[in-house]
This record gives structure tokens, sequence and C-alpha cells, in this order.
């Protein structure tokens, strides 16, 4: 993953006017159109679509062996209309991340696709939803040990 110089400079910096606003899309062939959030106070404008300005933020575990590969993802939802939108799904919605730029949000400095929101829950009257970000089939496959059969290369073996 790269990042433009001005935006590498900006977090080299201690005060900086330079930064990222995370931009959030669920969507799922069940809903209407996509959710999309910015994580920014105002609605920010990217790629011709409107993101709603909504809280959330994300956990990264630590890489330890035998853990759940995904992030924690935590929204506040105070529209409720991912709310809403969970309790008629029928599968896990997919989801987008995009970081732009504050100063240029048509800039997407990182974009990862392929997400998943598993295990989605709330506790009203609370508005926060809290789920697993994870991404299927990426690092669950085995390696393949590599197998050596001396009889299968008779001219190395003598």
């Amino acid at each position: 993953m790269t990042f433009s110089p001005s935006i590498k400079r900006g977090m080299l910096r201690g005060i900086t006017d330079e930064g990222l606003i995370a931009l959030l899309t669920i969507d799922h062939p069940e809903l209407g159109q996509p959710i999309r959030w910015s994580n920014d106070r105002v609605d920010t404008v990217s790629g011709a679509e409107i993101y709603r300005a909504a809280p959330f933020d994300f956990t990264i575990p630590d890489e330890l062996e035998g853990q759940q590969r995904g992030a924690e993802i935590t929204i506040v939802d105070l529209s409720r209309d991912l709310t809403r939108a969970l309790l008629t799904l029928t599968e896990a919605p997919s989801v987008s991340l995009q970081l732009v730029r504050m100063d240029d949000p048509e800039s997407v400095e990182m974009r990862i696709d392929g997400l998943v929101l598993q295990a989605p829950s709330w506790a009203p009257p609370q508005p926060v939803v809290t789920g697993r970000l994870v991404m299927l089939g990426v690092g669950d496959d085995r390696f393949p040990r590599a197998r050596f059969f001396a009889s299968n290369f008779p001219g190395v073996v003598r």
C-alpha cells in the first residue's frame, strides 16, 4: 500500500492540514441502494456519491496463532438505516472501505474491497452496531507442503 507524498509528509508531522477520511460502503442485493458513510463531521462527496457523516471505528486485532482473522467495526447508526437493513437481510452484506484525502475527496489513497460484515449486533435503544469485517477466502488456504520423492528425480539422486 502506497500513499501520496503529501499524505506521507502529513503523517510524519505532529500537526498538519493533510488528512484522510474513511468512506464505508455497505451493499447487498436485497438493499435498494448501498448505505454510504463518511467518518467525518460533514457529508462527503466522492466519486459522484454522497457519503453521510456518521462515526465509525475499526479495531484491528493482533495476529496471534489460532485467532480468528478480521477487524472489529463499531458504527454509530443514528439514522437506524443499517439496523433496519440488517433485520431484513438473509446473508452478510459486502463492505468496501476507501481512504480519501480531506482536501480532495476524489483522490482515493487506498481502497479495500471484498470485505463481509459478519455477526452484526446491536443492543436497543443504543444506536451502535458492532460486527466483524472479514475478507473471505484470503489466508484461509493451507500452503501445500513440498514433497520430494527421489523416484521422481532419478537423475538427481544416485
